[in-house]
């Protein structure tokens, strides 16, 4: 694909002359997320839990319980070799019933990130959390932080050459929801 063939030379690594080859991504921190836990007499809020999608490729954030304003600071990595990738990032209330055994999840609001739309370099930014049923290519970057409905994610992104991940690695997918997610090993 032609356009594909210019966003990628668009963004070739300028002393390796390498094509990107990976996703970097560190989920920071969400504002005002909407609460989805209400009781009589207590602030309503959530559990909230982001999951992290790029093609085949699932991680996930570890859950913070109780919280609104909640701080994941945690790291991933996808590999991504086409600037059509797209990245989603959904964001949800986790429920447990029967003393944990039994989880539910709650929709929240996601993000689509095609890759190709990225500025070029690492850089840190807030998405709008949308609602389901938007649909389309890249959300709406955060311009009015104060003005949200679904609440704000801030994340860093940087989709870059790196020489470790080989050209057609596939990943390990990560399931694990409570604790922090490592990076997924790549066979050697």
């Amino acid at each position: 694909d032609i356009e594909e063939d210019a966003i990628i030379q668009a963004w070739t690594d300028a002393q390796e002359q390498n094509p990107p080859n990976c996703l970097h991504v560190r989920i920071i921190r969400a504002k005002e997320v909407k609460a989805m836990d209400w009781a009589l007499l207590s602030t309503p809020k959530s559990d909230p839990v982001c999951r992290l999608t790029m093609g085949d490729q699932t991680q996930s954030t570890k859950v913070i319980r109780s919280s609104v304003n909640p701080v994941w600071d945690q790291s991933f990595v996808f590999n991504c070799h086409k600037a059509s990738s797209l990245l989603e990032l959904l964001v949800q209330d986790e429920d447990r019933f029967l003393l944990g055994a039994v989880k539910s999840h709650d929709f929240i609001g996601k993000v689509q990130v095609r890759i190709g739309e990225l500025r070029r370099g690492p850089h840190r930014t807030w998405f709008e959390l949308q609602a389901k049923d938007t649909g389309g290519g890249m959300s709406r970057f955060a311009g009015d932080l104060n003005i949200c409905e679904r609440g704000l994610v801030e994340v860093f992104l940087d989709w870059k050459f790196d020489p470790s991940r080989p050209a057609g690695a596939t990943p390990r997918r990560s399931s694990s929801h409570e604790r922090a997610p490592s990076t997924p090993s790549m066979p050697a």
